[in-house]
C-alpha cells in the first residue's frame, strides 16, 4: 500500500472550533462549538492553540487572521489546522468590496471615483502599500521604473 502526503489531511489531537458566519447564533463571544459557533475565523484563531482545528462553514470571509501558534518542532500534527466543512464553499479574501458608480470607458475597462476616505491620512489600508493615481487633468503624467516623473 502506498501512502500519499496530503497537506492539512491529518487528524487533529486538540479541540475543534467552529466558524459559521451565516448561522443565526454565530458570535465572536461564543465558545466556538457547533451549536454556538464563532462568526469570524480570526476569533477562532485567537482562541485556538497548537494541535487544534478550526472548522469553517460556508461563506465569504473578508478578514485578517493572525495566527499565534506555530506548532512544536518535530511534533507530528502539532500545527493549527484550518479546514472547510466538507462540501461547503469557503473563501478567505484579503480584499474589501468597492461599492462605487462604475462607468464603462471601453470594452472590458471601467472606472469609478474612489471615495476620499479611502485615501485619507490614517485611513485603514489592507495592503499597507503606496497607492498611485492620477487625476484626469494629469493624464499625461509618466513615471519611470523608479516612480520618478519623466
Amino acid at each position: 500500500m502506498v501512502k500519499r502526503y496530503i497537506p492539512n489531511a491529518w487528524e487533529t489531537h486538540g479541540d475543534i472550533y467552529h466558524v459559521a458566519q451565516k448561522c443565526a447564533n454565530a458570535s465572536d463571544d461564543n465558545p466556538g462549538t457547533k451549536e454556538l459557533p464563532f462568526k469570524t475565523i480570526s476569533a477562532a484563531a485567537a482562541k485556538a492553540r497548537d494541535f487544534d482545528e478550526i472548522l469553517i462553514d460556508e461563506g465569504v470571509y473578508r478578514e485578517q487572521v493572525p495566527i499565534s501558534g506555530h506548532g512544536i518542532p518535530w511534533e507530528a500534527n502539532s500545527l493549527l489546522l484550518f479546514r472547510a466543512v466538507p462540501g461547503k464553499e469557503v473563501y478567505l479574501l484579503g480584499s474589501d468590496p468597492l461599492d462605487a458608480d462604475w462607468k464603462k470607458v471601453a470594452e472590458g475597462t471601467y472606472k469609478a471615483q474612489l471615495p476620499a476616505s479611502l485615501l485619507a491620512d490614517g485611513a485603514y489600508n489592507r495592503t499597507n502599500s503606496v497607492v498611485w493615481w492620477t487625476s484626469p487633468e494629469r493624464s499625461g503624467l509618466q513615471m519611470d521604473q523608479n516612480c520618478r516623473k519623466v
